[in-house]
This record gives C-alpha cells, sequence and structure tokens, in this order.
C-alpha cells in the first residue's frame, strides 16, 4: 500500500486530541508564544498553534497537525455535504465516500501544508519537554489557494469543451464527470481560502457543481449499449449497465456494442475445496466496429461443493461489474 506523507501527521493530530496540556512555569526566559498569541505573528497575518513533545521532532509534529485541525474540519464537512446529496441519485457511488473523504482530507490539507513553518523552538528543563510554533502567512497561502482554485476553472472549462450532443456521447459524459472532480476540489479549495483570509470572499465559482452532477446522471441515461456474449452472462451484464444508469438496447440502433467473453479454468480440487478462477474480458466498440477499448478482470472462487464454485464466481462478477462497469467504460472515452 502506497502511503501518503500526510498520514503520519493526521495520525499525530489524532493523538494530540487525546493528550492533556503541562504545566508551563513562566520565566523571564519563557516566549510569549508558549502563553499566548506571539507578538511577531499577529493573528490577522498569520495563523499559528503551539506543539509540546518529549522530542523535538514531535513537538514540530504537533504543531502542524494542530494548525491542520481547522481545514481537516471543513473538508470532511464539504465532502459529507457532498456524499449527502449525490447519494440521493447514485447508489453505485455510495460504498465509496467513506474513502472519498480521507482522499480528499489527505488532498486538500496537503495544500496548506506545504506552507507551514516552524519559526520557533523552546526546551523547557524543569518539565523537560520541547515546544515548537508552527505558522502559515495567510498572504501567501491565500494567493496559493486562489492560484490553485483558478487551475480547476480553466481545467473545468477544458473538459466542458466538448459540444453536447456530439455523435460521441461516452466521451461526453466522461469529460463531465471530470469536470464535476474538479469543481468539488474547488469547493474544499474555497472552504480553505474562507479560513486563511478574513476578509475576501474568494473567487465565486463559475458552475453550480450539484447542476453539473443532475446533468451528468443524465447524460448517463442517453447512452445505449448492445450487450453481445454468453447468455448467463448478458443477464449480469445487462443488470450491471442499467445499475450504472446507461440504457440497454440490443439492436444496431445501440450507441456502443459491448461484447463479454468468460474463460473458466478446469475446477480444481484442494484441501477439501473446490477452485476455480477465470477472465472476464469487456470489448466496447462503435457502431462502425471500431474498438474503443478492452478491459479483463481474474476471479477465483472455491466452495466445498463442487456445484456451487461456478455460481460464486458468477456473484463475484456481478458484485465487481457493480463498482467498476461505469468507470471502465468511461475509462474507454480516452483512448481513442
Amino acid at each position: 500500500m502506497i502511503r501518503h506523507p500526510l498520514y503520519p501527521l493526521i495520525f499525530i493530530l489524532l493523538l494530540t486530541g487525546c493528550l492533556g496540556s503541562a504545566t508551563i512555569k513562566v520565566t523571564k526566559d519563557t516566549p510569549d508564544w508558549i502563553y499566548g498569541q506571539a507578538k511577531q505573528y499577529p493573528n490577522m497575518q498569520y495563523m499559528s498553534s503551539r506543539g509540546q513533545g518529549m522530542s523535538l521532532e514531535l513537538a514540530k509534529d504537533r504543531a502542524r497537525a494542530d494548525l491542520v485541525k481547522s481545514f481537516e474540519v471543513a473538508i470532511r464537512e464539504v465532502s459529507r455535504n457532498r456524499q449527502s446529496f449525490t447519494q440521493q441519485m447514485d447508489e453505485i457511488e455510495k460504498e465509496k465516500y467513506s474513502t472519498y473523504i480521507e482522499r480528499d482530507i489527505v488532498s486538500h490539507t496537503s495544500q496548506v501544508l506545504h506552507g507551514i513553518e516552524i519559526t520557533e523552538t523552546w526546551f523547557d528543563p524543569g518539565e523537560k519537554t520541547y515546544y515548537a510554533l508552527a505558522v502559515l502567512s495567510r498572504q501567501k497561502t491565500a494567493m496559493h489557494l486562489k492560484h490553485e482554485i483558478e487551475v480547476r476553472d480553466n481545467t473545468t472549462a477544458i473538459y466542458l469543451s466538448v459540444p453536447h450532443g456530439t455523435d460521441d456521447k461516452l466521451l461526453e459524459v466522461a469529460m463531465v464527470k471530470k469536470a464535476i472532480e474538479a469543481q468539488w476540489e474547488r469547493v474544499n479549495l474555497q472552504h480553505s481560502f474562507s479560513i486563511i483570509d478574513l476578509f475576501s470572499p474568494g473567487i465565486p465559482p463559475n458552475w453550480d457543481v450539484r447542476g453539473m452532477e443532475t446533468a451528468y446522471h443524465k447524460l448517463l441515461g442517453e447512452i445505449s449499449f448492445q450487450v453481445k456474449g454468453s447468455k448467463d452472462l448478458k443477464k449480469i451484464i445487462t443488470s450491471s449497465l442499467t445499475s450504472a444508469g446507461f440504457v440497454v438496447n440490443n439492436n444496431k440502433s445501440a450507441d456502443y456494442q459491448l461484447f463479454h467473453t468468460l474463460k473458466l479454468g478446469e475446477i480444481k480440487r484442494d484441501g477439501g475445496r473446490y477452485w476455480l478462477q477465470g477472465d472476464l474480458t469487456l470489448r466496447l466498440k462503435d457502431p462502425d466496429g471500431q474498438l474503443r477499448g478492452s478491459h479483463t478482470w481474474t476471479f477465483k472462487q472455491s466452495a466445498t461443493q463442487k456445484a456451487i464454485v461456478k455460481q460464486r464466481i458468477n456473484v463475484a462478477i456481478e458484485q465487481r461489474l457493480k463498482e467498476e462497469l461505469r468507470p471502465t467504460l468511461l475509462s474507454f472515452a480516452y483512448d481513442r
């Protein structure tokens, strides 16, 4: 598993909330930021946070984590709002949203993390505790977030440049999906901007992302597929296409042809169980026969009864296609 560099910091953030503060005996040598606001980093110009620990590195990590916390809360709220809105129309995405939320937190807090600086450190010899001050310039971070917002808007405009009503309906809906992702990223960036900049409302959006979501699902229902292949899998493929929001039209007027082949190996007995492995391949073609893309999934199932193992392969295929058929078909749009 690939580990994002922000994951340890998120762990520190969670850990920090469970720890109490050490008693600080203020002396003439105690920096002002230990017990209050640092005078050289006024709140109107900087966000700041203090961290403490038994080592200097731990104190630095906790200071950064505490500063990121307010951004995490805002991003989690946006992601949950998106989850609530989208699930009303899209059952397929429902199970993925917990992963999406954590991905958004990692991605968008990293937009802020790069600007955090540890500007001061101090060791309390009495308590044998290290302290660190993390500082984030409001002006510099606001400029960075504005740039990222503009990038998302420019990207969205490019994605939406595919004209509505084009002959390539799959490409159109795939581009709209990418535009939606860019605009949800923009919403997160805008919320981060509102935390950083105390006066500016940010850059007003040019698109209504919820309206784009509605249009996206409408476009899905305008794409029809003719399913070709073995009869035993045709029902599963047809059901999966319908669940993904597409239309099944098994005649020559369909927008695309979807071919499926399932190659099964021999049933083998091992460890008191029967095992079966198979490869399912989907190939998408235009009505004129041009190949748009293909994808193969491998399935392996076992059962104590020989007659059941084939059924389990079919169940596994149905579950996998429910999650992956739509994104797989949309990915073919880019292969043209």
